[in-house]
């Protein structure tokens, strides 16, 4: 087989920590793994096999790397003990989906007796539509099922019935937040949704899904929505990026820049562009923006966007974070402060024990000003 020689998207030059390798060779490995037609120029350092090992597991792309023993130059990668984990991993993985799945469509069941179609979003619509590949790929942390805000407490209970139980003692609060707490049976956990988003970004949105456009399926005698073409990536992208306040800190998560290559392989790339462009007008342009430079420059995607400086900050954060991981501890300790602002916006006395300069325009990109010289930006070749 013919391969397409190439060398990592993320370039950090020679002589810097071995945590800074390390990551670009991860990088190369998940980009192989999406891309069987590529190939590194050069084998890969197995000395880094142990920490590669434990970085996938951080970035969850472990189950996604076990793709590479089904290469015919897999040796090229890794070390073959490295590369037998990966696939072991990747088979326990498919068969604890398999079982989600089989939870998932239980629980729809019986939310169909009660006259619910549920909303799936994120890993439960993977499980049924297959939105990011094969089954094996993604792992999968709980499953996110949205229902009509009056039949929240009726959903829950009938969870309880099922054998789930509660992981917090505190009741279910309809006022704050969009979920309930999530609700375990051995492996599986649920969330009960009431809200797609945040209420401010909610509106005043029908169908009982919470969106303005969806499908409804129909798989193994259950009928489910799932968000439309659009919603589903806007949702992705804010879920990952906005909500959690990941742009804020510069945190990268591997798998997540892999989901958004796929989705726009599913969707195609002129989605992703109308859903970055559209967000704009909720205020969230460079958060978007920032996630798909990411993809592109991490994993490989090819979706144009617009420049934007505070996109490119975005990713100078993130290049420092992998340079210095202390950096990442600092930078979650801002973004808890950062959502502690956000939660007490209209309490004075809060919003007084916290700098205002974090609000000021250009905050984060002046405080790297003095970094430049040692981030480097990346080049696709």
């Amino acid at each position: 087989m013919q391969h397409t020689k190439f060398t990592s998207k993320v370039s950090f030059e020679d002589g810097l920590p071995s945590h800074a390798r390390v990551f670009r060779n991860l990088c190369i490995l998940v980009r192989c793994a999406l891309d069987d037609q590529l190939c590194p120029e050069h084998p890969l350092d197995q000395k880094f096999d142990e920490k590669i090992s434990i970085l996938a597991a951080i970035h969850h792309v472990t189950p996604l790397l076990g793709r590479l023993s089904e290469r015919d130059n897999a040796s090229h990668f890794a070390s073959k003990s490295l590369l037998d984990y990966f696939q072991f991993i990747r088979s326990e993985n498919c068969k604890r989906n398999a079982g989600l799945k089989q939870d998932l469509l239980e629980v729809i069941s019986n939310l169909n007796s009660m006259g619910i179609h549920p909303l799936l979003f994120k890993g439960a619509a993977h499980l049924t539509q297959g939105f990011y590949g094969n089954i094996a790929d993604r792992y999968m942390l709980d499953l996110d099922i949205l229902v009509p805000k009056s039949r929240t407490l009726e959903a829950c209970d009938m969870l309880r019935k099922l054998g789930y139980k509660d992981t917090q003692e505190a009741g279910i609060n309809m006022h704050i937040g969009k979920h309930a707490p999530g609700m375990r049976r051995d492996e599986t956990l649920v969330e009960i949704h009431w809200h797609v988003y945040n209420k401010e970004l909610q509106g005043d949105l029908h169908l009982p899904s919470g969106v303005q456009r969806s499908a409804i399926y129909r798989d193994s005698e259950v009928f489910f929505h799932t968000l439309d073409d659009e919603d589903a990536v806007f949702h992705f992208i804010w879920h990952s990026q906005v909500a959690h306040r990941r742009y804020v800190a510069g945190r990268i998560d591997l798998m997540s820049l892999v989901e958004l290559r796929m989705l726009a392989e599913t969707f195609g790339c002129a989605v992703i562009e109308h859903v970055v462009h559209n967000a704009e007008k909720h205020g969230f342009s460079h958060a978007f923006r920032g996630m798909v430079a990411a993809a592109n420059n991490y994993v490989g995607s090819d979706i144009s966007i617009e420049e934007d400086r505070k996109a490119n900050a975005y990713l100078l954060r993130i290049n420092f974070n992998q340079l210095f991981p202390w950096a990442a501890f600092i930078a979650a300790i801002l973004r808890e402060n950062l959502n502690r602002v956000r939660v007490n916006l209209g309490n004075r006395h809060i919003i007084s024990r916290y700098p205002g300069r974090l609000f000021q325009k250009d905050f984060y990109t002046n405080r790297l000003k003095d970094f430049r010289k040692i981030l480097y930006t990346t080049t696709m070749k």
